[in-house]
């Protein structure tokens, strides 16, 4: 066996290649040692990232949550910022964000400021923050559109305001329509045209509907008659449905003007007296409209510059003029036709055309559609029938005055772009029976509203001037100058000179100084008047009177209860029931406007009909009130006043009486009527009591008796 030597073999390690031999040393467990503590070393390294790398994420998480918070936070506050206020929202929420940022940097733990946790954490922030900033972005925006139509709207509410006091002309009107639309404009430059024309187009309505409304408002003729101007100029701007709201209350109110001067003259060239005054407004609505004089005056205005768009407005004018049926103007020229179509005065055979007629017409290049449907009269793009433009026919030329772009002018029937459509007259003056009753009772209540308040006037001016008699008196101011401040106090009023003597006579009287005769009296002891005093019976018997409506004012009833020679307490209590009367005070307080309303709900009462009934029942109920104070010393209660009311309206046989029957012989008829009906009619309930032969006594609320047959009675009911 052969001996290795070891030294031998290995320094031949160290030999040059080519001297040794193909042998190769095992190095495995060495290596494989190297190999397990790198294996380890690594393994320690890795486990060591991945630790940091834990800590990293955790740390990365926890500042994710806390800049979701804050950020959360700087976001609600800044939606609380509206319109101008949010103008730099997205600014300072960009600001915000990076000091938040930095906070969090600069106080986080110190794996966020490393390579891994800054890397993380900045690319988890920015995944949410563009839609965050595109969020307060689109909020941003929204707030300064509403900024800007704040704005806008400021400044309509100020160009509108300037409209309700300049609403005279139309340059005014026109003028802030052009100012609107430079400020609509400039707001909606990036919306489009077509978004500019609709903002446009309803700022222009408004403008028109408020001038109409405060021209409306002045309730004048003045403002009526440019109310009408209004709508003929600017209507096709507006609502349709506010269109003809107008259109109806300014016609109506010019109606009812033209009425109330008339009212007015009559009432003042008859000083009230309600029957001389209806038998001349009779007479002068029974004639005919007086063509000549319409024509007059719309000659007269030939030349005259009345403005684009009032065609139809000096039509209406003319028809004023002339006295003809004032239903049919109109401010607008289809609406004229209309309703001057309703009335049954329009036809189309011009052989018919008289002298003073209206003429209607199509324009070329009209903008409005022709339609046959009434309701387009108000129409922003249809006209009825076409029509846009009116006259007058003037047969002495053949031609039509109107009022167009160049002023008033006549124009031929059929000039170059005017195509007739029809005609219509203007109607008459005179009332059929039903307007005429209807005009009557209006102007009744127009006097009785007048008498009223002069009747107030001179209830105050009375009562202030015999506060005075007595401070004269009291002055130490002889009864001589007295009696001269009363002739200077009533002026020309010779009935009011006598009242202010009575009271001037009256507060010497009493006080023991003169008799009501204004002469010297011996006074008693007691120094009280020397009137000896109602007889029994009187006193109830003077209101009754003044509860009948017996006296116009408190000068005639004091002067009518002097005459009773009272002493001054009852004078004083009855001064005080006749102001409780007149105001609805002391034993007249009731509120009979619920009282009204309970009465018809109870008894089904509707219509005109109900309230004639109601009218009836009131008068019936004042009478009750009355009777049970004097029976019971006390007011009646509410619900008994109106269970009196209701009871009243039961109708029962008052009388009767015989006529001649159609072939032979007799028949008897009876007369019904509840105490309602007796109570407008004037007289007292119980009142009516047979004498015989047919005839009744009938006893009015007001004391006077008479005697009438069954049939009067009948007749003077209703």
């Amino acid at each position: 066996m052969a001996v290795i030597d070891v030294y031998e073999n290995q320094a031949k390690l160290g030999t040059p290649a080519s001297r040794t031999s193909g042998v190769h040393p095992d190095m495995g467990g060495q290596m494989a040692l190297v190999r397990a503590n790198a294996n380890l070393t690594n393994t320690m390294v890795e486990g060591g990232q991945k630790l940091y790398e834990q800590i990293a994420i955790a740390d990365v998480m926890k500042a994710n949550n806390d800049y979701n918070m804050q950020m959360s936070r700087l976001q609600n506050e800044l939606l609380q910022n509206k319109e101008e206020n949010a103008r730099d929202n997205l600014t300072k929420y960009e600001e915000g964000r990076k000091k938040i940022i930095n906070g969090i940097m600069q106080k986080g733990p110190s794996t966020l400021r490393g390579v891994l946790g800054s890397k993380a954490f900045y690319n988890t922030i920015e995944r949410d923050w563009t839609g965050q900033r595109a969020q307060m972005e689109r909020y941003t925006m929204g707030e300064m559109e509403k900024y800007q139509d704040t704005q806008l709207n400021n400044q309509y509410k100020l160009a509108l305001k300037d409209v309700a006091v300049n609403w005279h002309n139309n340059d005014d009107l026109d003028a802030v329509m052009r100012r609107g639309d430079f400020m609509t404009a400039a707001r909606y430059a990036n919306y489009g045209q077509e978004k500019i024309a609709e903002a446009s187009n309803k700022w222009k309505a408004a403008v028109a509907e408020t001038a109409a409304q405060a021209a409306i408002n002045s309730d004048s003729s003045e403002g009526w008659t440019r109310g009408g101007e209004i709508l003929q100029a600017y209507g096709y701007l507006m609502d349709p449905q506010k269109r003809i709201q107008y259109d109806k209350i300014i016609s109506a109110r010019e109606k009812s003007n033209e009425q109330i001067k008339s009212f007015s003259g009559l009432y003042d060239k008859y000083d009230g007296d309600f029957e001389k005054a209806a038998a001349e407004y009779k007479q002068l609505n029974s004639g005919t409209a007086d063509i000549a004089k319409g024509l007059a005056f719309a000659q007269g205005e030939e030349g005259k510059a009345w403005g684009s768009n009032q065609c139809a407005n000096f039509v209406k004018k003319y028809i004023q003029t002339a006295g003809g049926d004032y239903d049919i103007t109109s401010s607008l020229a289809d609406g004229t036709y209309l309703n001057a179509e309703r009335k049954g005065l329009t036809f189309n055979d011009r052989k018919q055309l008289r002298d003073g007629d209206i003429v209607y017409w199509q324009v070329d290049g009209s903008k409005y559609a022709t339609s046959d449907n009434p309701d387009d009269v108000h129409s922003d793009t249809k006209a009825y029938k076409g029509i846009t433009h009116v006259g007058i026919y003037n047969a002495k030329t053949g031609k039509v005055i109107q009022s167009g772009e160049h002023g008033v002018s006549e124009l031929a029937l059929d000039a170059a772009g005017y195509h007739t459509v029809g005609y219509s007259h203007i109607g008459g003056r005179g009332m059929d029976e039903t307007d005429m009753n209807k005009s009557l009772q209006e102007m009744q209540s127009y006097f009785s509203v007048q008498n009223t308040r002069k009747r107030m006037a001179k209830d105050k001016a009375f009562d202030n001037f015999s506060s005075e008699a007595v401070r004269m008196f009291e002055s130490g101011i002889p009864i001589e100058e007295a009696l001269r401040q009363a002739d200077v106090f009533g002026g020309t009023d010779l009935k009011m000179r006598s009242m202010a003597r009575g009271a001037v006579s009256t507060a010497y009287s009493w006080a023991g100084n003169v008799d009501v005769f204004g002469k010297r009296a011996s006074s008693g002891s007691s120094g009280v008047s020397t009137g000896k005093g109602l007889a029994v019976g009187q006193k109830q018997k003077l209101t009754e009177l003044l509860e009948g409506g017996y006296f116009n004012d408190k000068e005639e009833f004091a002067d009518f209860v002097l005459n009773y020679g009272p002493s001054k307490s009852e004078y004083d209590s009855l001064m005080t029931t006749y102001d409780n009367f007149r105001k609805g005070t002391g034993a007249y307080k009731y509120n009979w406007g619920e009282i009204e309303s309970i009465v018809k709900a109870s008894t089904g009462l509707k219509g005109e009909y109900a309230q004639m009934q109601w009218i009836g029942a009131k008068d019936a109920g004042r009478e009750f009130i009355q009777n049970y104070m004097s029976k019971n010393g006390v007011q009646p209660s509410d619900s008994e006043v109106i269970q009196a009311c209701i009871d009243s309206l039961t109708k029962h046989t008052v009388a009767t009486y015989r006529q001649p029957g159609l072939l032979w012989g007799t028949n008897e008829y009876n007369v019904e009527a509840s105490n309602a009906d007796l109570a407008r009619a004037g007289i007292k309930s119980n009142g009516i009591t047979p004498i015989g032969g047919g005839i009744y006594k009938v006893e009015m609320m007001d004391g006077r008796i008479f005697s009438m047959s069954g049939e009067d009675l009948k007749n003077r009911i209703g």
